[in-house]
């Protein structure tokens, strides 16, 4: 009935790849439609079939172990099993060992299975393979084997961090994506006892060393993680669209993307939208001025502007950390950063969605260091940060 209500909405419920189907949430059905590896539906309710008896004898069990004295149809059938109230008594403590053994173990082993296992999507996938195999030769070659790699062989190695990997695309879908980011140049033929195949001659990292790659590796599995360690902090999203000329739907489109990727994906507690930015403004003369017209847009989800963030930065008394998308989401000018940092000395992280990594600036790196002029960027030769 609640699914029924949803989709009448426009809406679907989904969970997180890679996390617990027990804390649905609601996107829109373009959302879906656009990162269906990130948000999964959940199956059709299936039909139960009717309890047998030996099922209801066992529920009886543990409703007694539990000490609940409760009365029901199947009682009789029950006590024709257990005539003897001390054997009785002793059979349920002992079953209710087990099945807390059980439960452990099996609680024990989910988590152990939930650490190694990556969620799923395009970028993580070819970030994964870049870590595991290599055309240049390395520098410590005891870790690596060179050998010819066709598509089948590289389907295999992926499914080890994805056990799911076909659900979500093929062996020739995997050769494509891996084509397309051109990290290994281009195919080669070899034949073998008269049969030629298509691969590549690859440095491969050797399977011992492959278990700790997803696990240590992965950028958007660790940056959950930083999150969870650092609970002192609030968390703000901030997404910017430059001033262009396009239409309404097209720019709506876009922020709703964003505005749903910084939730969803990046754990912002809040996120606040620029639709309208001018590319050279600085950052605190647009905390200045209000512009009113991101409100004429139908975006989910926003608190505000760029003023309303800089309110809310000056009002929290926790750490802020504040993320954007790439380098250009926030400013082109390391000067402005910088400014702005001094006028706001409760932000203390920056954390930068490049797609295929997230990179965690630290309030002290980006002042003391030089790695504020990352953001540096002419606008002639700017290129938009694309939400995938």
């Amino acid at each position: 009935m609640s699914k029924k209500k949803l989709q009448e909405s426009g809406l679907i419920a989904v969970h997180l790849c890679g996390q617990d189907p027990g804390r649905p949430t609601a996107v829109s059905k373009d959302v879906h439609e656009r990162d269906p590896f990130t948000f999964v539906t959940y199956p059709p309710t299936p039909v139960l079939k009717p309890a047998e008896p030996s099922s209801s004898c066992d529920d009886n069990t543990d409703i007694y172990s539990n000490g609940i004295d409760k009365k029901n149809n199947n009682e009789d059938n029950c006590a024709k099993n257990h005539d003897d109230s001390n054997n009785n008594y002793d059979s349920i403590i002992s079953n209710d060992s087990k099945e807390s053994n059980v439960t452990e173990a099996h609680a024990e082993q989910k988590q152990k299975s939930d650490v190694d296992i990556i969620p799923f999507g395009k970028n993580r996938l070819v970030h994964i393979m870049k870590l595991i195999a290599s055309k240049e030769d390395p520098s410590n070659s005891n870790c690596y084997d060179y050998q010819f790699i066709t598509a089948e062989i590289q389907y295999e190695m992926m499914k080890v961090h994805f056990p799911n990997l076909e659900q979500y695309c093929t062996v020739d879908k995997l050769q494509y994506w891996i084509d397309q980011s051109n990290i290994w140049g281009p195919l080669q033929r070899l034949t073998v006892n008269g049969q030629t195949k298509t691969g590549r001659y690859l440095w491969i990292l050797e399977k011992k060393m492959r278990n700790f790659v997803g696990k240590d590796t992965e950028p958007l599995a660790t940056y959950w993680d930083h999150l969870k360690n650092d609970i002192d902090f609030v968390t703000l999203g901030y997404a910017r669209y430059s001033l262009h000329e396009n239409l309404q739907v097209s720019k709506e489109r876009q922020m709703q993307l964003m505005v749903d990727k910084l939730y969803f994906r990046l754990k912002c507690e809040e996120v606040f939208v620029s639709p309208f930015w001018p590319i050279n403004k600085p950052i605190l003369l647009q905390g200045c001025s209000v512009d009113e017209r991101w409100r004429t847009l139908d975006v989910k989800g926003c608190h505000g502007d760029i003023t309303d963030l800089i309110k809310r930065i000056k009002l929290t008394k926790k750490s802020v950390r504040l993320v954007i998308f790439g380098y250009v989401g926030l400013s082109t000018s390391p000067s402005d950063i910088r400014n702005f940092l001094k006028a706001h000395s409760n932000i203390k992280e920056i954390a930068i969605d490049h797609g295929d990594s997230i990179e965690i600036l630290s309030r002290d790196e980006l002042l003391e260091k030089s790695d504020v002029d990352k953001f540096y960027c002419h606008p002639a030769s700017l290129h938009r940060f694309s939400i995938q």
